[in-house]
């Protein structure tokens, strides 16, 4: 009988670990989740602000050349 109830113990204690590993798994997937969002949002923040700038540079080389020619 003592066996039996050492048997249900460990398995009681295997099933509360296998619970907070699947709990731990959730939290790491939703970290990665959230990273991933992140990563792509300032990719995409970065390639809008290196059209602007880009535009900002050819804005200010037409403005050079329009005041090169009034001279």
């Amino acid at each position: 009988m003592e066996t039996q109830k050492n048997k249900d113990w460990l398995i009681q204690e295997l099933q509360n670990e296998v619970n907070a590993l699947k709990e731990i798994m959730t939290n790491q997937a939703t970290i990665i989740g959230i990273k991933d969002m992140i990563i792509y949002r300032c990719n995409e923040k970065i390639g809008e602000l290196e059209a602007e700038k880009q535009e900002l540079e050819h804005q200010s080389k037409r403005l050079f050349w329009s005041f090169n020619r009034s001279n």
